[in-house]
């Protein structure tokens, strides 16, 4: 039953975003479950790839074009090297905002509250900041946009809400 809604969700989000084919913008949002994992450190890196490996005619469920998320998969990590990929693209540190060219290896500190996040120069992520006890909470809370810049300056912005229309 579940899966026959998060389907009817996806198709209907589909058909409203056919007219709107950019893929630096994040969309077409859902959950995976990638199995009876237990909360421990050598699953979650078996739970990576296979989240990664996820798609459908070549469009991959996670990450996409936008973000670049890397894993902390070894217990007590101060640190990760993270490759930021794309000859004369720009990241930026979705913490700090600090911007980065690419192609490099950095090294980025961590705690057990931080993951390295880094967002791509040219696209344009919809957030809703305000800390909530629920998303159902969040529906009248105002949208963030968070527009990376990179090296050309032509940006063409459509803003689509999902209606809500499907209540799970």
């Amino acid at each position: 039953m579940y899966a026959q809604a998060d389907l009817d969700a996806f198709l209907m989000e589909a058909e409203l975003m056919k007219d709107f084919n950019h893929p630096n913008v994040l969309g077409l949002l859902g959950a995976v479950w990638t199995g009876d994992n237990a909360a421990e450190w050598d699953h979650l890196k078996i739970s990576i790839p296979m989240c990664l490996s996820l798609g459908l005619a070549g469009v991959s469920f996670c990450g996409g074009r936008a973000l670049l998320v890397h894993p902390v998969t070894e217990q007590g990590a101060r640190g990760v090297q993270v490759y930021l990929p794309g000859n004369g693209e720009v990241w930026y540190d979705d913490h700090t905002h600090q911007k980065y060219s690419a192609p490099q290896t950095l090294y980025v500190s961590v705690t057990m509250n931080t993951i390295p996040v880094f967002q791509r120069g040219g696209t344009i992520i919809p957030r809703k900041d305000r800390s909530r006890r629920s998303s159902s909470c969040m529906q009248s809370d105002p949208y963030t946009l968070y527009v990376a810049l990179n090296t050309q300056v032509i940006y063409l912005v459509k803003v689509v809400i999902d209606q809500m229309l499907f209540s799970y």
